[in-house]
């Protein structure tokens, strides 16, 4: 029994850590705890598969690199906001002009833009769907 008891609180031990560590992710990697699991560009297989990652993100003007964030978010609308902060407190101004890809639109990142009288530049999602034929024949959409 004790060898069994002793067992238990071992494995409680670790799905506590495990817990702990996932708080609010989706995943983790148990060879580097602070990785995310995402899809790849370079998979060869074409088989979707996951692997340990992060997401950097990269601030360029006039061609030079002001500011880099890694990220253990999958997504790039999360990062937009923590990225902004981080470059304004290292360099000590912010930006007038945010100018970022579809993969950061969302209502939190404009609403912030917004209320710190920065101006975004960030192509809608849907921007692709609006130059076909049938979206503009579509009633619907209007």
């Amino acid at each position: 029994w004790t060898e069994q008891l002793s067992e238990y609180k071992e494995r409680q031990e670790k799905y506590n850590l495990s817990k702990k560590i996932f708080s609010k992710r989706n995943s983790y990697s148990k060879t580097d705890t602070d990785a995310t699991f995402m899809h790849m560009k370079d998979d060869h297989m074409r088989n979707g598969q996951l692997k340990p990652a992060y997401n950097v993100q990269i601030a360029v003007e006039s061609e030079y690199v002001t500011g880099v964030g890694i990220f253990d978010d999958r997504n790039d609308i999360a990062t937009l906001i923590p990225m902004l902060k981080n470059m304004k407190e290292k360099i000590g101004r912010k930006y007038l002009n945010v100018i970022a890809d579809s993969g950061y639109e969302s209502e939190e990142n404009y609403l912030f833009l917004e209320s710190s009288k920065q101006t975004p530049y960030i192509k809608p999602q849907t921007y692709e769907k609006w130059k076909k034929r049938s979206f503009k024949n579509d009633i619907s959409k209007r």
